[in-house]
């Protein structure tokens, strides 16, 4: 019986120990990939045709938007997924969402190249001849929009809504346009803190009972 006792305490030292670890670790991943608003990326589409060197402004339906993301984050709250715009050359541009159904009045009168994916290439083509500069601007037609060398939205404004893309540099011509995803968390500070907190206090507790079963060990007759 004094033997069983001796490998149950043990074993439950042990788990005490690797219960910290786990959770030592955990903080120390989470902080240095989310921590500070830090966030992961997933490598999209690449739209790269030839004929966005003639365009101003492109247009591009997001009818779905699919990610995968490793299992392990699912446990995490409050995810934070975007789609995340960036032109090559750099340059700084304009972007904005609006509603697929509202596409015809928005770009009625300017000359828009619409992407298309076909199979796995993209083509680009010119909706109509108009004006040459689309007056990319806050209107009520716009869900949302924003400028910058980079530019992100929210997954779920993206999806099912159609993306417009207005080059801002009369000097640059649009070479590229990546279509990333990005994820992040924005509680990863306070969960990385818990963490950090629970896996010290898990130490400190495995600490004191070894101590406390050391000692009752060596008071013990006979061994």
């Amino acid at each position: 019986m004094r033997h069983f006792r001796k490998i149950i305490a043990i074993f439950a030292l042990a788990l005490l120990l690797l219960a910290g670890l786990l959770a030592g670790a955990l903080a120390i991943a989470l902080y240095a990939n989310f921590g500070s608003g830090n966030s992961i990326a997933a490598v999209g589409p690449v739209i790269d045709a030839g004929e966005l060197e003639t365009c101003a402004a492109v247009l591009i339906d997001l009818e779905r938007i699919d990610s995968s993301w490793p299992g392990q984050l699912s446990w995490l709250p409050s995810p934070r997924e975007e789609i995340e715009i960036t032109l090559s050359p750099e340059t700084s541009f304009t972007a904005g969402l609006f509603p697929r159904e509202s596409v015809d009045e928005v770009i009625l009168g300017f000359d828009t190249c619409i992407a298309t994916l076909e199979g796995n290439a993209w083509s680009v083509i010119h909706s109509a001849l108009g004006q040459p500069s689309f007056p990319l601007r806050e209107s009520e037609a716009f869900i949302v929009s924003g400028t910058g060398t980079s530019v992100s939205f929210d997954v779920t404004q993206a999806s099912n809504s159609t993306l417009i893309i207005a080059n801002t540099d009369q000097n640059s011509i649009i070479q590229q346009i990546n279509l990333d995803a990005t994820l992040s968390f924005p509680n990863a500070n306070t969960w990385a803190l818990g963490l950090s907190i629970a896996a010290g206090v898990a130490f400190v507790i495995f600490i004191a009972l070894t101590v406390v079963y050391i000692v009752h060990m060596n008071r013990m007759p006979g061994i």
